[in-house]
């Protein structure tokens, strides 16, 4: 299922690999696929989080989007020390989108995992999603529960998402019902030829990408807090607020339109209030609205 027109551009032409690292014959049962621009704060304890794992049977494929800061640097010294950390470069800056389709094209494990360079994994991570695909191959994609810190780097808080697959499916129209850093993809359920990211689609990519795996099978959540999330002002979706909603209801319109989704009642007419809301409220008080919101939900 490709979500658009326009044929995707190949990883070789959007990147480079510039690390020397072999790739063993065999390949690894888990590839991590970190994106990365400017973060070169986290970039450390992100890493750290990945080789400290439980479970060691995985590589690393960290595409940089043509960092200005030292972010290069840095991950470049970490693949010197770890043969199993792959880098490419993108050629020229291209979105989160076609560079995450970089490291998803590159990665050889048979369950794929992502996360964003400004979030890090809990130590056992990798081990409890191989653990419930191993009981549950009819699952496509997986997630878990998130500790959020703030700017200050106090714990703001546990965010739980739904369950089941069809808790996700019910409450995707009104909320993004998976946290992006801790999912996992199990391949043997995705064709080949499969788009993963939509290119045109820079903000709420990963909304758009769980409507299209709910076709080729189940999604679930556990309820174990399997990552930490940083929360950014200076992140695309905080920049331009009203921008990152449109963006969010038009890819839920899609969903119904191109996808077969259907949504309940309920959630038809929250997503229209959710619309008027985010039109007639000023800029600067939407997020504080809605994280208000989020956290009773």
């Amino acid at each position: 299922m490709t979500p658009s027109n326009q044929q995707p551009e190949s990883a070789s032409q959007l990147a480079s690999e510039i690390s020397n690292n072999p790739k063993p014959k065999v390949a690894p049962l888990v590839s991590v696929v970190m994106p990365f621009y400017n973060t070169e704060g986290y970039l450390p304890e992100c890493l750290d989080s990945v080789l400290n794992q439980s479970f060691q049977d995985f590589e690393i494929i960290a595409i940089d989007d043509g960092s200005s800061d030292r972010s290069l640097d840095v991950v470049l010294e970490y693949a010197q020390k770890d043969s199993r950390i792959h880098v490419l470069k993108n050629k020229v800056n291209s979105g989160v989108s076609k560079t995450a389709n970089v490291g998803m094209a590159h990665a050889r494990g048979k369950y794929i995992a992502r996360l964003d360079s400004d979030d890090a994994y809990e130590k056992t991570k990798l081990e409890t999603q191989l653990a419930f695909f191993r009981e549950n191959p009819d699952h496509v994609m997986l997630g878990g529960a998130v500790r959020i810190v703030d700017k200050k780097n106090n714990i703001e808080r546990v965010k739980y998402s739904p369950k089941t697959h069809e808790e996700i499916i019910d409450k995707i129209f009104t909320f993004v019902p998976c946290q992006h850093s801790t999912v996992m993809f199990n391949t043997d359920r995705i064709p080949n030829d499969f788009t993963w990211y939509d290119p045109n689609q820079n903000i709420a990519e990963d909304l758009d990408l769980t409507f299209r795996l709910a076709t080729y099978g189940k999604i679930a959540n556990l309820d174990d807090i399997l990552a930490t999330i940083y929360e950014r002002s200076e992140s695309l979706s905080h920049m331009d607020v009203k921008n990152t909603f449109k963006q969010i209801y038009g890819i839920r319109k899609k969903a119904i339109k191109n996808y077969g989704f259907s949504p309940s009642w309920q959630s038809a007419i929250t997503m229209r209030i959710q619309k008027f809301i985010v039109s007639v409220t000023p800029a600067q008080h939407i997020f504080p609205i809605y994280y208000a919101i989020r956290k009773h939900i």
